[in-house]
């Protein structure tokens, strides 16, 4: 960052300097405030952040078409499964009631995503676009090592050069999810899949306590804020039109 230098003239009277170094004093009181990149303005205060790739913009799904998803859950015990169905169930109907995107559980599925999966996913469609695994996920070249979940999506520019997702997942380690509470709200199973959800939908963190999206969750309130609802309505135009 660039320093600003004040310099004065020997000549100068006291009454000079003395003004200088209360201005000196008002600099240095003044906080410097950045936009992450890829970031919306503010918006009432809430940024949005998209996740990077080669455009300014997020990818984007067909917000006029049901965004059908599946859930591979068969490491967990059965009682705790049907649980993280529910959550999963209302993680997507949080989403699909704050935004022009619809989102539906559609089933069950012994799917594991990887790179190649996904990018198979562009010429052989499936019944679920987004596949939602909780599990061991080590042995997937998505995963990253150290956290509790990772969501994404693959995309490809179409005719009009809009990045257009055609494949989403979220990625649990059923190991982690004894740190997140059942039901909703804060550090809730809930709160982890509408994170990750975001994500798939082509949102990125942001260190806005009042969003979803900050990179950990425990910083969160665990609720949608204003800047991830905007956020939510930006790539829904982006991919349908405004």
């Amino acid at each position: 960052m660039k320093r600003l230098l004040t310099f004065t003239s020997p000549l100068a009277s006291l009454c000079d300097v003395f003004t200088i170094l209360i201005a000196a004093i008002g600099l240095a009181n003044w906080t410097l405030r950045t936009a992450p990149v890829h970031a919306s303005p503010d918006v009432g205060r809430d940024p949005y952040v998209y996740l990077a790739n080669d455009r300014s913009d997020g990818a984007a799904w067909d917000c006029n078409h049901t965004i059908n998803v599946a859930i591979n859950a068969e490491a967990l015990p059965l009682v705790i499964r049907r649980q993280t169905v529910d959550e999963l169930s209302n993680a997507l109907e949080t989403i699909s009631s704050r935004s022009r995107f619809t989102m539906k559980l559609v089933g069950t599925s012994t799917e594991f995503p990887t790179m190649k999966w996904g990018t198979e996913r562009l010429n052989v469609r499936t019944q679920a676009d987004v596949v939602v695994f909780i599990g061991d996920p080590a042995a997937s070249d998505l995963w990253d090592p150290g956290k509790a979940a990772v969501g994404g999506s693959f995309s490809v520019p179409d005719g009009d050069m809009v990045e257009r997702s055609f494949a989403g997942y979220v990625m649990v380690d059923s190991a982690q999810l004894v740190h997140y509470r059942p039901g909703s709200g804060y550090l809730s199973r809930s709160a982890l899949f509408t994170h990750e959800l975001l994500h798939v939908l082509g949102l990125g963190h942001t260190r806005h306590p009042s969003s979803m999206m900050t990179p950990r969750l425990s910083e969160s309130s665990g609720v949608l804020g204003e800047g991830d609802i905007a956020g939510l309505q930006h790539l829904a135009g982006l991919g349908c039109g405004y």
